[in-house]
Order: structure tokens, then C-alpha cells, then sequence
């Protein structure tokens, strides 16, 4: 009987054990067959060209997760970490690109070592302010957290005006040897990122295991009431605020990778780098009805959005401070709030930050030339996907919905709003359907981008801005030219004061690039190069040099095998005195194709500016000159010479998407593009008849 029963204990114990083990090897099991999954259903799943392109995209939340692993493990919580990446991206950008101006003709400019000690000292910071609020306020840490990422974000959003930074190469002689190549370089055949990661994840797991403040952090775990935390200056409290302190740093803006970098765990760092792998991009459908947003957003709209951020936050802290202070004094015997009150405090707070980080559904209308472009961007942004695609042709909409994995698929834009369930729409589709489109989806609700140009009159183009007006949503013209990192380079040297007061310019593209084969209808329209190419052109300069007033054109046709214009020239006068030239042409043939590059001069007061053939920019001032080269990065999905217009279509996505967010208007929304739709119909009108035309003619 004893042997029997001492075997039934032993059968017991090894099960147990076993199931233990499994236990611990959950998140390798869910790992395992995850990649099992895929390795089947998706055949290049598994090739190296694929696996190193995923550890690439999970290093930036995998450098958070270690981090978060700490303060976990010490029962913490940080919402903020995600806001605080976007800052010291901020802080790194404008080190990088501008320097810091100290006023007396002399500009100071850091290399990539001192910019990452000075962007992980914000960090730092940031981190020392939140443990010191937990630690020392007794403010909760989700809370806490939660105040600083709104103030963190706010402060992003009004350095830079809600902008990215176009050229983080800094100095020409940085651009093989700093952040171009620890964001894009390879050692060994493998992405710098990763490599850095390795090494910082072997020395967090030496740090968690072999060191002093190791132990500590796992001695405090999650017993927030022990005596070592409560009473200050123990180690307890030390530890969390060490821990809150000091795992900080990142140059990459970050508004929606404060979970990503939360992963359970107990303090096993290989365990951690699983959860990032087989838990990234989840979606929480969690969001108030679209009528009570938009509502919401049309009543804000007097605030500024970046300020309304930051204040956010500080009223955050505010509160859940004296909200702090009365609970520590109630938990010594004085009056204070109810633990309920307390806890519906923190829970608005969790609904609040969930429906921020919802991500947004969109719909594509036209599945032709140029949408892929937009596909590929829309797969790439952060904070929104297409779960809707419509074209007439069956062929074009299971090419473009198997190639991007759209289930939802339409011939008909009448059934496609009919069914619902997105909340924006970005049609690609050819400018005589633009009209019929944005005001149906204005009658249903649904914010919308459109392609330009526009529309193909003024008065078609004053209607659709006046229906989404009167509809309350919002509206943006896919006007992406200006969104290229070069014009962005230009943009800000000129409103760094550079070449001091600019009164002359020149914008241009000419090129011998053969479009049609591609899009063969553009060489079928009355009007050709004006309307596709010059509205770019235009726009870039309405960018650089502020509104136009006046333009003076002239235009030519010298293909015989196209029925518009393929030459132009434009002549443009501007608010505040300066004086611009556009110029575009398809009939010019270069001995190295430009395309697709859009040129600039600027005269200033004080020096000149040039964007020259091969993205590099020529900074004149002071006698001398500062040469960078700004040509934009080629993203996965890019293939040069397009590289430059795809990386502007992902950054105008992105900009929308941020814009719909925060309730304010898109810097190319409908309203604003009637100024740059007004060049091209003044342009025309110049052309034919031979005169100066004015903008108020044409705005009426």
C-alpha cells in the first residue's frame, strides 16, 4: 500500500513538474506556433530577407519592453513611455537638423554621441519627474504615467508645430557615420537596430540577475505596502524611483507604443522579446459613435490642439496630486476621498486612454495607377488601416484587395457607404468622379481625402468644400508634393533665418520621363501639365512662399502625340513682396533624368539657397556654405526613383491621421486647397489670354 501510494505521489509530483514547465514555456509555445502558423500559409514567411525586416520593425518596442519589464516588476505601471520616445525624437530631430542657435551669428551643431546623451538625459528626466511623483507625491503610478503622456506628447506636437523633421543626417560629414546609418545601416549582413538591441538586452539580463539594484528591484516586486516602500527613503522607494528614472530613451516619435511596451512577465528578458514578437499590431475596437466624436472635435477646435495636449496632462497630475495627497493623509487618519472615488478616477482615466489609442478604418475608392502607393503606406501607419476597398473594375479590385489582404471588397461606392463601418475614405479615382464622391460621403458622415486635382472646376470644388462644412467632417486634398523630406529640408533652412528675408524663388520640374505609358489617359485631356504636375509645383511654392496673389503663365505643347500642354512657365507674385518662378516640362531631355525631383532656388537677405539635381541642399550664408544631402530614405515597399513621392505619401497619410485625431484641420485640407486649385485656373486663364490674371478673380 505504501509503494502504491508513494508511485501515485511521484506520477503527481511529475506531472505537476511538467505542468509547471509548460507553464513557463507559454510564450515560446505561443511563439512556436505563431511562426508555425505562418510558415505554412504564408511561403516567404520564413526567408531570411523577411525575418530580418520583422526584427527590425519590433527592436523600437523592444527596447521599451525591457525597460517596462522593470517597473513591472516592481508592480508599476508607465503609460507615458510612448509620448516620452515621441519628445526625445523631437529633441533629437531639432539637434540634429537645427542645432541650437545661440543668438550672436553662430549656430551650434552636435554629432550623433553628444545628440544621444542629450536625448537620453530628457529621457532621464522625465522618467526621475514620474518616480518622484509616485514615490514622493503618492500620486498612482497609472495616473502619474498617464498626466505625463499627455504633457510629453503636447510638448512634441508644439516644438515642431506637429511636423516631422525631414533630414535627421544632421552634417554632410555625419551621413555615413550617424543616425542615417544606426537607423538604416548593416553589420554583418544585419541591421545595426538589431545588433544594439542584442547588446542591450544581454545588459539588461546581466543588470536583472548580477547586480545590486537587480535584487532590489525583484526584493520590492509588486508589495507596494511593504514597509521598504511605503516609508521614504527606504530602499524600496528608492528602487522605484531609480527604476522610473533611468529607462528612458529613444529618438523615434511614439504616440501609440506606450502598450507595446508592456508585456507580462516576470523579469525574464528572452520571455519579454517573445511577447513583443508574438503579440504586436493588436487592434482595440473601442471608440465612441463617429456623431459624438466629430462633435466632440468640432467643439474643441477653438484650442490648440498641441496646448490642449499638454494641459491635459497637467490637469491630469493636478488632480490626481491633491487626489494623491488626500489619500495619504486619509491612510493616517485624516478626511480624504472613498476608495471608490478613487477608483472611478482611475477608471475615466483607462477609458479615456484606450479610445485614444483606438486605431482608425478606412475605405479606398479606386484601385489604379497610383493607389498601390497609398495601400502600401496605409499598411505602414501608425494608427489606422483599410478594412474597405471599391473599384468598378472586378480585375483591378482582387488584384489590389489579394495583394493587401481586404476581405471587403466593392463595384459600387453606393453599397460600400451603405454597409458602413470605416471612418474615413481616401479616394484615388479620376478627377471628374471627385465631386459625386466627397459629397456622398459628407452625406454619410465620413471624413475624406481626395486626390488632386480637386475637382475639375471651382465651382465643383467650392461645392464639395461647402458639403463637408456643412456635413462637419473633414476633409483633405491627397496634395503630397509638399510632404517631401527635401521640400521639407528647404522649408525649414528658410524658417531657420538662414538666408535671412527671402524676396525671389523658383520651383522646378523638368524632366523627359515618359508618364503616359503608365497612366495613358493623361495624354488624352485638354489640359495636361498644369493640372497633373504644375498643381504640385504650385502648392510647394503657396508652401515656401506664402499665398499668391497674382500670376502671369504661358504654356506650350511639343508632343504632337498628347492633346495638352506639356510645358509651362508661371510667373507668381506673394503676399509680403516675393516674387516666384514655376516651371514645368515633360518635353525636356537631360542627359541624367531627374525625375522625379522637384528643384529650388531662394534668394534671401543674407545668402542663398539651392536644391540641386541628386537631393542635395546648398545653404549660402555669412560666406560659407553648408552642403547636406536630403535625398529621403527608400522605404521597404519603395523602388528609387519613386522613392521620393511614395515617402511623401506615407508621411501625408500619417499627417491625416494625426489631424483626425487631435480634431484639427489637415495643412491640405479642402478649404486650403482652393488656393492652390485657383493658381491652376488662374494659370489657364492667363495663358489663353495672355494677361496677368489676379487670385481674387478666380476665388471670386
Amino acid at each position: 500500500m505504501t509503494t502504491a501510494t508513494t508511485t501515485t505521489n511521484a506520477t503527481d509530483a511529475t506531472s505537476g513538474s511538467v505542468l509547471l514547465t509548460l507553464m513557463k514555456l507559454r510564450t515560446f509555445i505561443a511563439l512556436f506556433a505563431v511562426v508555425a502558423f505562418f510558415s505554412i500559409f504564408a511561403p516567404n514567411f520564413l526567408s531570411t530577407a523577411n525575418l530580418i525586416l520583422m526584427s527590425k520593425h519590433v527592436a523600437l518596442n523592444a527596447f521599451l519592453a525591457m525597460g517596462m519589464t522593470f517597473v513591472i516588476i516592481t508592480g508599476g505601471i508607465d503609460l507615458s513611455v510612448g509620448s516620452i520616445v515621441g519628445l526625445c525624437g523631437m529633441v533629437a530631430g531639432g539637434l540634429i537638423l537645427n542645432g541650437i542657435d545661440l543668438q550672436f551669428g553662430y549656430t551650434v551643431y552636435f554629432n550623433v554621441v553628444e545628440v544621444c546623451l542629450i536625448t537620453l538625459a530628457v529621457g532621464i528626466v522625465i522618467g526621475a519627474v514620474n518616480g518622484l511623483l509616485i514615490t514622493k507625491l503618492n500620486v498612482a503610478p497609472f495616473i502619474a504615467t498617464l498626466g505625463t503622456l499627455y504633457v510629453a506628447r503636447g510638448f512634441a506636437l508644439l516644438s515642431s508645430g506637429g511636423q516631422t523633421f525631414p533630414n535627421l543626417v544632421g552634417k554632410p560629414e555625419l551621413a555615413t557615420t550617424g543616425f542615417a546609418f544606426l537607423g538604416s545601416g548593416r553589420l554583418l549582413g544585419l541591421p545595426v537596430s538589431i545588433w544594439v538591441l542584442i547588446v542591450v538586452a544581454l545588459a539588461a539580463a546581466y543588470v536583472a540577475r548580477y547586480t545590486p539594484i537587480g535584487r532590489h528591484i525583484f526584493a520590492v516586486g509588486g508589495n507596494e505596502r511593504g514597509p521598504h516602500v511605503r516609508h521614504p527613503g527606504r530602499p524600496g522607494e528608492d528602487v522605484r524611483l531609480h527604476v522610473l528614472r533611468l529607462l528612458r530613451g529613444d529618438r523615434r516619435t511614439g504616440h501609440l507604443v506606450g502598450t507595446d511596451g508592456v508585456a507580462p512577465g516576470d523579469g525574464q528578458f528572452l520571455r519579454t522579446q517573445c511577447h513583443r514578437r508574438s503579440g504586436s499590431r493588436r487592434h482595440v475596437d473601442v471608440r465612441r459613435p463617429r456623431d459624438d466624436r466629430w462633435h466632440h472635435h468640432r467643439r474643441l477646435r477653438h484650442r490648440h490642439s498641441f496646448r490642449r495636449s499638454r494641459d491635459d496632462g497637467h490637469l491630469v497630475l493636478l488632480a490626481d496630486g491633491h487626489q494623491g495627497d488626500r489619500d495619504h493623509r486619509r491612510r493616517r487618519g485624516g478626511s480624504g476621498a472613498t476608495p471608490a472615488a478613487a477608483t472611478g478616477h482611475a477608471d475615466a482615466a483607462c477609458e479615456k486612454g484606450v479610445t485614444g489609442m483606438t486605431d482608425l478604418k478606412g475605405a479606398l475608392i479606386g484601385c489604379g495607377f497610383f493607389a498601390v502607393n497609398q495601400m502600401h503606406g496605409w499598411r505602414d501607419a501608425e494608427g489606422a488601416r483599410i478594412v474597405a476597398i471599391c473599384d468598378r473594375d472586378p480585375e483591378r479590385l482582387k488584384a489590389v484587395g489579394d495583394a493587401f489582404g481586404i476581405q471587403r471588397r466593392y463595384t459600387s461606392a453606393e453599397d460600400l457607404f451603405a454597409d458602413g463601418g470605416f471612418d474615413f475614405v481616401d479616394i484615388a479615382t479620376t478627377v471628374g468622379s471627385h465631386r459625386g464622391l466627397v459629397e456622398m460621403a459628407a452625406r454619410h458622415g465620413v471624413a475624406t481625402i481626395c486626390q488632386k486635382p480637386i475637382a475639375p472646376t471651382m465651382e465643383d470644388a467650392k461645392a464639395m468644400v461647402s458639403a463637408c462644412a456643412k456635413s462637419g467632417v473633414a476633409f483633405m486634398v491627397h496634395e503630397n508634393f509638399r510632404w517631401q523630406s527635401p521640400i521639407r529640408a528647404v522649408k525649414a533652412a528658410i524658417d531657420s533665418g538662414a538666408i535671412g528675408e527671402v524676396f525671389w524663388g523658383r520651383v522646378s520640374f523638368r524632366s523627359g520621363y515618359d508618364v503616359f505609358s503608365g497612366q495613358p489617359y493623361l495624354a488624352t485631356g485638354k489640359r495636361f501639365i498644369i493640372e497633373d504636375l504644375g498643381i504640385h509645383a504650385l502648392d510647394v511654392a503657396r508652401y515656401i512662399f506664402g499665398d499668391a496673389t497674382a500670376v502671369t503663365a504661358r504654356t506650350r505643347r511639343v508632343n504632337p502625340a498628347i492633346a495638352g500642354e506639356d510645358v509651362a512657365t508661371m510667373l507668381l507674385d506673394h503676399d509680403g513682396g516675393i516674387t516666384s518662378l514655376v516651371d514645368c516640362s515633360y518635353a525636356t531631355k537631360l542627359p541624367i533624368e531627374p525625375f522625379p525631383e522637384t528643384l529650388m532656388e531662394v534668394d534671401g537677405s543674407k545668402g542663398t539657397l539651392r536644391l540641386t539635381q541628386g537631393y542635395h541642399l546648398a545653404v549660402h550664408s555669412k560666406g560659407a556654405t553648408k552642403l547636406t544631402n536630403v535625398e529621403p530614405p527608400a522605404l521597404s515597399w519603395a523602388s528609387p526613383p519613386w522613392h521620393n513621392i511614395q515617402e511623401s505619401v506615407a508621411l501625408i497619410q500619417q499627417h491625416w491621421i494625426e489631424a483626425l485625431r487631435a480634431g484639427r484641420e489637415p495643412d491640405t485640407s479642402g478649404r486650403d486647397n482652393l488656393e492652390t486649385f485657383a493658381l491652376v485656373e488662374a494659370s489657364y486663364l492667363s495663358a489663353a489670354e495672355g494677361r496677368t490674371v489676379s487670385l481674387a478673380e478666380v476665388l471670386g
